[in-house]
């Protein structure tokens, strides 16, 4: 299953499924690397997880975790949708900690595809 597509020049749309399990992450990162891989510019994300709910376990989160850093300095920039009001806290937290500014938050794709352009 096809979990990225190009929605415009260089920005890509990552829709995480309602149901994910381990296997499924790493297809998804599979998909990503071969995306990354084919791209002659740094590229530009919107992950999407309106539907995925409280679906990530760890093993997932590892998997995600594993796949971005291995991907830092490839993105651009990436964008984050999706979230509840507590995932929006707790990501903001995190994107604080770590200092990425690269990476934001937003209430939906458009705004999302926005802020990348």
């Amino acid at each position: 299953m096809e979990y990225i597509k190009q929605i415009e020049q260089n920005i890509y749309l990552v829709s995480v499924p309602p149901i994910i399990n381990v296997e499924i992450a790493k297809n998804i990162a599979l998909q990503l690397d071969q995306t990354i891989e084919n791209s002659q510019e740094k590229i530009k994300i919107i992950n999407d997880l309106s539907k995925c709910g409280d679906t990530l376990t760890k093993e997932i989160k590892d998997v995600i975790t594993k796949s971005v850093k291995s991907h830092e300095g490839k993105i651009e920039k990436s964008a984050v949708v999706g979230l509840d009001r507590y995932q929006r806290i707790a990501a903001k937290v995190i994107l604080l900690i770590s200092g990425r500014t690269n990476i934001k938050l937003f209430e939906n794709i458009d705004q999302a595809l926005d802020w990348l352009k």
